[in-house]
């Protein structure tokens, strides 16, 4: 089986410096390596949370919402921002792999603000430096990938895109690929599963077409990488250029109808991946289909079926403790 290899010119790590290459107002387009210098913010925008939206933590052994306690900024905002100051896509990885009970869920809060004609390449800078490295940054293979970690993260403790993975892939569109990615990913690795998300049209953060194809009508990939580079070629193979990813901890909820000894246990999550094809603000929004609320709505019912049998695979003992259900 071939490895999936990234050319190192493909990668711009923080800290690297290019010439100015003048002012520039969004793209939709990849992100190329001059664009970090020549791609300037059209507005200056507070990346401060709404302090009515709040987070989901633990209580106990009990989910609940808790309203922020301050009104800073952290990945999830700060990604925003610089989405719409740039009009660009972000990806996004929110991954520890250490201890379970450690997840992150974006409590570390800090100030920041994307200023007016600001040079993207200082504007992620300044991110890393506001958050005190918890939010670090890299532009590969045309994608500027955020990496969100918390405060405990250890140094040389890989991401969850740092886990290499075997896949073999054929598929007709990018989501079709993501489940065979799921699928494959969670043959090989029983601790932390990995649970495709389908696009939700109807939410203005997730916009994108269900059933985007690649150039060529089919997404093909035979290869051994991370599965960081994997989820970067299958991207690359859509008619889509701006197509970006999520890849994030999640937790369980009601909704999803686990067994109740999974609820107990408070510390549980899966990683969630998911696409989108357009940034929060763009314009104009993407077509929406008849079926496709129908067709998201199968789509929710399938994933909470897959993901229980992932924690029942991944977790025997609270499955006994279930009666086995």
């Amino acid at each position: 089986m071939k490895k999936l290899l990234i050319q190192a010119s493909s990668i711009v790590l923080m800290g690297a410096g290019f010439m100015s290459m003048g002012n520039a107002y969004g793209v939709n387009a990849p992100v190329e390596p001059e664009m970090l210098t020549s791609l300037r913010a059209s507005q200056t925008i507070n990346a401060a949370r709404d302090p009515g939206r709040g987070i989901i933590k633990m209580e106990g052994d009990q989910l609940v919402s808790v309203e922020f306690d301050d009104n800073n900024a952290n990945w999830g905002s700060a990604q925003t921002a610089l989405e719409k100051a740039f009009n660009i896509v972000i990806s996004l990885e929110e991954s520890p792999l250490w201890e379970p009970e450690v997840v992150p869920f974006g409590h570390h809060t800090f100030a920041y603000s994307v200023h007016v004609n600001e040079r993207l390449v200082d504007a992620l800078n300044r991110l890393t430096e506001a958050s005190e490295g918890t939010v670090r940054w890299r532009l590969l293979r045309g994608k500027i990938i955020l990496s969100a970690m918390p405060q405990e993260q250890r140094e040389g403790v890989p991401l969850i895109g740092d886990r290499r993975v075997a896949v073999d892939i054929k598929a007709e569109s990018l989501y079709e690929a993501f489940l065979q990615l799921e699928a494959q990913y969670n043959t090989q690795y029983q601790d932390f599963a990995l649970v495709a998300l389908a696009p939700y049209e109807q939410s203005v953060a997730f916009l994108s077409s269900p059933r985007e194809v690649g150039k060529s009508g089919m997404l093909e990939l035979r290869c051994e990488g991370s599965l960081r580079d994997i989820v970067l070629e299958l991207l690359s193979q859509t008619e889509k250029a701006e197509t970006s990813y999520m890849l994030t901890v999640s937790r369980i909820y009601k909704t999803d109808e686990m067994p109740a000894p999974f609820y107990e246990r408070g510390d549980l999550f899966h990683f969630a991946l998911w696409y989108k094809t357009h940034s929060y603000y763009s314009d104009p929004k993407p077509e929406e289909s008849e079926d496709d609320p129908l067709w998201c709505a199968r789509q929710n019912e399938e994933r909470r079926k897959r993901q229980r049998q992932y924690y029942i695979q991944n977790h025997p003992e609270l499955a006994m403790e279930s009666g086995g259900s």
